[in-house]
């Protein structure tokens, strides 16, 4: 069995004639498509826009990325709908925050930031982008309420910096070029949490990180277990084999 992947969406490839439609007729072959959850309409609409670009090529298709609050939706209203049309749905997949985190490394790389804390661990994981603009007890509030964070503030925030090192944090990123004080340093090798510093403001560096966010590598162990755990709970293996004709 040969399988090939096919473009970002089903636009993807004319230019050059490798677009998934064409790809799927030349090679008489079954096209399994996976469909981004973006909202309760947009969800519709890509399905049947599949059933009909592919017609009777489509084998089936996975809704991925679906967040918790429209898995009722999505299970109990649209499969059967999308079903009755002829399309059948071979998983739905809930949106797993974990997969789509950066590395420390990651960011490290991306910002060009200097470590300026003894240890790092690279490949530790960051699930949320929190930025530290506000009041002492209000950050403490916030960073107490989500956990693999990086916090984003300025080098001369004393207060807010040493919010971030009393909670869960995989990195704390100062931005301007402006040096914390050796109490954070400190604290920050204790905790076992790096600092970096970027010549960036906190705006250029929140959107240079969110550019990236979700785009990041599978290969990670951690990403690597979240993904099994997650296909082999919320996919229909049965039916996907059916479909690929295995």
């Amino acid at each position: 069995m040969l399988l090939l992947e096919g473009g970002g969406s089903l636009r993807e490839g004319y230019f050059m004639g490798v677009s998934t439609t064409t790809v799927a007729a030349e090679l008489k072959s079954n096209v399994l498509a996976v469909v981004t959850y973006r909202d309760d309409v947009r969800v519709l609409d890509d399905v049947l826009t599949a059933k009909f670009r592919l017609g009777e090529a489509l084998c089936g298709v996975v809704i991925n990325q679906v967040p918790e609050k429209a898995l009722g939706y999505v299970t109990n209203l649209v499969t059967p709908y999308v079903e009755k049309k002829g399309v059948p749905v071979l998983g739905i997949l809930p949106n797993v925050r974990g997969l789509a985190a950066l590395t420390v490394g990651e960011i490290i790389e991306t910002l060009d930031a200097e470590v300026l804390t003894k240890d790092v661990d690279h490949n530790a994981l960051v699930e949320a982008l929190m930025v530290g603009a506000m009041s002492v007890d209000a950050a403490l509030r916030r960073f107490r309420k989500q956990r693999n964070k990086a916090v984003i503030t300025g080098g001369d925030r004393t207060d807010v910096q040493l919010a971030a090192l009393e909670t869960s944090t995989s990195c704390l990123i100062l931005t301007g070029n402006l040096h914390p004080s050796s109490i954070i340093i400190k604290q920050a090798d204790y905790a076992g949490i790096p600092v970096l510093l970027v010549p960036g403001s906190t705006i250029d560096t929140v959107e240079a990180l969110d550019g990236i966010f979700g785009k990041t590598r599978l290969g990670h162990c951690a990403k690597l277990e979240m993904f099994q755990d997650l296909i082999a709970e919320h996919l229909d293996f049965e039916r996907l084999h059916k479909c690929l004709g295995v």
